[in-house]
């Protein structure tokens, strides 16, 4: 009789995951944005400049938080959770579609993920 394989994910590694999806979807979406938007609308290259920055660094600063949640500093830690609870707050703040929904569900998941497997995240 053929043994099962059980494939077993730490709630760590999960969240890891999702944030640098998260984060590769953010940078990929500013480049896109910026270079989309910047002919179209040759008079707003500042404000299409600061939200394509804005995006790219939301995108670097989830890679940093998936790196450091590795260290199991507890501000780290809040810190994150914190940071995905306003990630939640903006997908509401423009007009809200398909895309808005999966990110917003993906955003939910890492909360859900971090909170149930505090003992991961942080040194007991």
């Amino acid at each position: 009789m053929a043994k099962k394989m059980i494939i077993t994910k730490s709630f760590m590694s999960v969240v890891q995951i999702l944030l640098y999806i998260k984060s590769a979807t953010w940078i990929i979406l500013s480049v896109i944005y910026f270079f989309t938007l910047y002919e179209r609308y040759a008079d707003q290259t500042f404000l299409i400049a600061i939200i394509s920055v804005m995006m790219f660094v939301n995108g670097i600063i989830m890679i940093v938080l998936a790196f450091l949640l590795k260290k199991k500093i507890q501000l780290i830690y809040y810190g994150t959770i914190v940071y995905m609870f306003v990630n939640i707050i903006l997908a509401f703040a423009d007009q809200f579609g398909l895309t808005d929904l999966l990110a917003l569900l993906i955003d939910v998941a890492i909360v859900v993920l971090l909170i149930r497997g505090k003992k991961e995240f942080v040194k007991s």
